[in-house]
């Protein structure tokens, strides 16, 4: 439910302020990439507070897969959201443009991959959590350059 909401911020923005039919394919890859970004922070905020929420019997998916199972989807997910997204960006921009998305996020995967090497620690995790600030923010500026295009290169 929080990552929806949060997903929505973008695209109720963003409806507000372009044309209907100029960027509204840009406009719905942002809006997924907020939600599977949100999603995979709240799951992984969710492996953190696994021994808590198992002594409090609240169900999280962590309490009742496990913090590996979790983290296996979790990583299964941002894979194929920023492969998918990556496509998309290439199907509308070019393939060049596909694969700058796709680097910008290499090191977040890479993080991902470390977590068991860390043992799960709450300390890795929040430092991988942080870590997906700074590409999500690039992206924002990537995406709003693509929907700019040409308009942005002429006043330079």
């Amino acid at each position: 439910a929080c990552s929806g909401m949060i997903a929505f911020t973008p695209v109720f923005t963003g409806l507000s302020v372009i044309n209907i039919n100029a960027n509204i394919e840009l406009l719905m890859i942002l809006a997924r990439l907020v939600f599977f970004g949100s999603l995979q922070i709240e799951l992984l905020l969710d492996i953190c507070d696994r021994e808590g929420d198992k002594i409090n019997r609240i169900r999280t998916i962590p309490v009742l897969f496990g913090k590996e199972m979790t983290l296996h989807n979790i990583m299964r997910m941002f894979l194929i959201n920023i492969i998918t997204i990556s496509m998309d960006i290439s199907r509308l921009f070019g393939i060049k443009m596909g694969l700058v998305f796709l680097f910008m996020y290499l090191k977040n995967f890479l993080d991902l991959i470390k977590i068991p090497q860390h043992r799960f620690s709450k300390n890795y995790i929040k430092y991988t959590i942080e870590n997906t600030l700074y590409p999500f923010i690039q992206s924002l500026v990537y995406f709003s350059v693509l929907a700019l295009g040409d308009k942005i290169w002429i006043k330079f």
